[in-house]
């Protein structure tokens, strides 16, 4: 924290479920704006709703649900098909991915295509009770090589959401 408990200004950079608001503030203050500022208030605000939008579904789920989250969206950025909408579609043209395949987002940069196919997928299951976002990320390993660090990464992950979304069902 920056400052002082139970000070309304203070930055809380500790909890991983204000972090990139926390990050945010901290930037305005290093630069003395106020959070306040019309400039930045909107920029701050529309923040807020997409980081609870991305937590959607994860409280109460242990503090690694979250982080979880964090990973797979680094490995996305590192190793997704985000470029263009196209390359992102054509993932969707599996079998496994059918019932979303309308709905595949059409942002306009890398960062913000994998935070919306994140919030899209996170929540979303098939008739098999299988994660949506598991399933993509089983899918995306697909297209590497068996000895590519990627194709482990995203099979990685895959597990460890199929296993924090079964412990989330046993609660």
């Amino acid at each position: 924290m920056i400052e002082g408990k139970g000070n309304p200004q203070a930055i809380e950079l500790s909890n991983e479920t204000n972090y990139a608001v926390g990050l945010f503030d901290l930037v305005l203050k290093f630069y003395a704006i106020p959070r306040t500022h019309p400039a930045f208030a909107p920029l701050r605000e529309d923040l807020v709703q997409r980081w609870q939008r991305t937590l959607k579904g994860h409280a109460g789920a242990p503090p690694n649900g979250v982080m979880l989250m964090h990973k797979i969206r680094a490995a996305l950025l590192q190793c997704g098909p985000f470029e263009s909408v196209a390359s992102l579609y054509a993932v969707f043209t599996d079998p496994r991915l059918k019932p979303w395949r309308d709905q595949v987002p059409s942002a306009t940069s890398s960062k913000s295509r994998v935070d919306a196919l994140i919030d899209l997928l996170h929540d979303q299951s098939n008739t098999d009770g299988d994660n949506a976002l598991a399933l993509f990320l089983h899918v995306l390993s697909e297209y590497f090589d068996s000895q590519d660090a990627c194709r482990e990464k995203l099979l990685r992950l895959a597990k460890a959401l199929d296993q924090a979304q079964a412990q989330k069902g046993n609660r």
